[in-house]
């Protein structure tokens, strides 16, 4: 994601990085970060993350809990609302469900 791209949203953007813990949003958080335009940065993650980044607030969210879902929209006000959220959440198995790589020879 280019500065060009998140200038198309204007500036003193407030986003929401959801899956902040893993690689990807990390990354997005990192990015982000660096980008003049973005002030605030909220990242929601499973596990409690700090970012040594002054425009990020960490707060904890399970997304397959409605209880804990609820709690962080509660965390949305009029007086922030997001300009830009990007989730980068996955499913990748359980104990019925495996992934899709198969080694057949």
């Amino acid at each position: 994601m280019s500065n060009d791209l998140l200038s198309n949203f204007g500036v003193d953007l407030n986003v929401a990085v959801i899956g902040a813990s893993g690689g990807l949003g990390r990354a997005f958080v990192d990015h982000l970060n660096a980008q003049s335009n973005v002030s605030v940065i909220h990242a929601f993650s499973r596990s409690e993350v700090q970012f040594d980044h002054k425009k990020v607030t960490s707060h904890q969210i399970d997304i397959t809990s409605e209880g804990s879902i609820k709690e962080a929209i509660s965390l949305v006000t009029e007086a922030l609302l997001f300009d830009v959220i990007i989730v980068t959440t996955g499913f990748l198995h359980d104990e019925s469900v495996s992934p899709e790589k198969v080694f057949v020879i």
